[in-house]
């Protein structure tokens, strides 16, 4: 296989206050190249309304713009749940607001810029939505994250619901 991929990221986050924020992601991946590399435009890493994509339907260029706003819905629920095993501990919960949106893209760049008005359609993709986290520790010490989000395509139709679960376990010292 012969191409090189660039790729660019870029985060910033600004404080509204009591644990609340807004959350800012660009993301730019271009592919470079007669074997390039296909980059995927939907999941839970991209466009979160679109479900992630089989490789045929990636392309070679994407670039994806996130926008999130995260409020604390229960800022303090220090509920221990002692009496089952491995006992649980609720530190918060968090509500997000959310848009995402994304241009994918095979053709040269110039192309795509000359083109847009006719390419705008099968290569501009938004979508926005609603998450719930829950931040808590298992054995009240090792972080457990629950995430609960649903997304609505705005341009397409259609939405996509995710669930996970994230853990952090560390040890030693």
């Amino acid at each position: 296989m012969d191409y090189w991929t660039r790729f660019a990221e870029w985060h910033q986050f600004l404080p509204l206050g009591r644990d609340g924020a807004v959350a800012s992601r660009i993301a730019l991946s271009r592919s470079h190249g007669p074997d390039f590399q296909k980059v995927p435009l939907g999941g839970r890493a991209g466009i979160r309304g679109f479900p992630q994509e089989r490789s045929s339907q990636s392309r070679r260029g994407v670039l994806i713009s996130n926008l999130e706003c995260r409020l604390p819905l229960f800022p303090d629920v220090n509920y221990h749940m002692w009496y089952m095993f491995p006992d649980f501990y609720i530190k918060n919960i968090y509500l997000g607001l959310f848009s995402d949106q994304g241009v994918r893209w095979s053709v040269p760049t110039r192309e795509l810029r000359d083109r847009w008005g006719e390419l705008k359609k099968e290569s501009f993709y938004h979508a926005a939505g609603v998450s719930l986290k829950f931040n808590t520790f298992v054995l009240e010490l090792f972080p457990f994250f629950f995430s609960f989000e649903w997304a609505k395509r705005t341009t397409t139709g259609g939405s996509v619901f995710y669930g996970s679960v994230f853990q952090f376990f560390t040890f030693g010292g």
